[in-house]
């Protein structure tokens, strides 16, 4: 898997991620994504970008990757509060050096995030 990177777009984030969790906990997880044939999981009126399910199909974390554009954006914002809302865990994939905006958005928002940076 190659690594991630600040270029790679929304869709090659949302699969090198991917990638790497079913690489890195091959029995753990079911993964389902939001990418075209990725049989995305709707959750709260939205598909997240990774569903990680347990072997009975339960979601247990879902996650939204964003790129440097899409950090902080409303669409991005209202996807946040929507499916933190909705599952055990919510995480969200940022790049390198947007953590402490996110950071900021949801402690205001009272949104329950842990933070993964590429």
């Amino acid at each position: 898997m190659a690594k991630l990177s600040h270029s790679d777009d929304h869709e090659t984030v949302i699969k090198k991620y991917s990638e790497l969790i079913e690489k890195n906990n091959p029995d753990k997880f079911r993964i389902r994504t939001s990418l075209p044939g990725g049989e995305g999981l709707e959750i709260a009126d939205m598909i997240p970008d990774i569903v990680l399910l347990d072997k009975d199909s339960e979601a247990l974390i879902a996650i939204e990757a964003e790129t440097v554009s899409s950090v902080g954006s409303d669409e991005s914002v209202e996807r946040w509060k929507a499916i933190a809302g909705a599952v055990k865990e919510f995480q969200i994939l940022l790049p390198k050096g947007t953590q402490a905006r996110a950071n900021r958005i949801c402690k205001k928002l009272g949104i329950k995030v842990r933070f993964q940076e590429y």
